[in-house]
């Protein structure tokens, strides 16, 4: 309720305190707008906020890209995804930390794969794991996997998988982030291989 009353006084004169403390009540009735599945809701609240911030001058750059990544989620959620491509796509011209290039990475590799593109899908996500250095073979064979596995399997020398479980968080952002690329491309990978069986 408190969102909507910011909407419905949108031209009303602000103070740089209040101006940021509209955006964050704004960020945060987004998310719980998107935690409801209300995407269209959310999307108001944000480009709501995105205005605010426009119109502050200066805004910090966490900020910005906090609010940017919530409008690309925001836009995967209410299914626009032409949208949402091209946002995550402007995003990632003016982002250069290679952490935040991953996390870019990683949802264009979502919208690709709510397309129905794996194989985009999968590129995409590739080409985010090479910008962190870590190289997969374009055309894996059979024989490849299999090699991995049984390195994997002796890797465990007979423990269980459950093994996982108990190792402690990850506390390497560069190591977050190449699982979370290699995850994301699980789904499409697999249904590419199943596809050209």
């Amino acid at each position: 309720r408190v969102a909507t009353q910011i909407l419905r006084s949108a031209d009303a004169p602000l103070q740089p305190s209040q101006r940021q403390a509209f955006i964050a009540l704004l960020m945060r009735s987004a998310r719980l707008a998107m935690a409801a599945a209300a995407a269209a809701t959310a999307l108001s609240y944000l480009q709501h906020a995105q205005r605010l911030l426009d119109e502050s001058g200066s805004a910090p750059a966490k900020l910005a890209r906090e609010l940017a990544l919530l409008i690309a989620q925001g836009l995967i959620l209410n299914a626009d995804y032409s949208m949402a491509d091209s946002h995550v796509g402007a995003l990632l011209e003016h982002t250069e930390a290679p952490l935040q290039r991953a996390e870019l990475y990683r949802l264009k590799c979502e919208i690709r794969s709510l397309c129905g593109d794996y194989a985009g899908a999968v590129a995409t996500a590739t080409a985010g794991l090479a910008e962190l250095g870590v190289t997969l073979p374009q055309q894996a064979h059979l024989e490849h996997a299999e090699r991995a596995w049984e390195t994997l399997q002796q890797t465990l020398g007979g423990r269980s998988p459950e093994v996982f479980a108990e190792l402690p968080d990850i506390d390497n952002p560069d190591v977050q982030a190449v699982i979370e690329l290699l995850s994301a491309i699980v789904i499409p990978g697999s249904i590419i291989v199943r596809s050209e069986e």
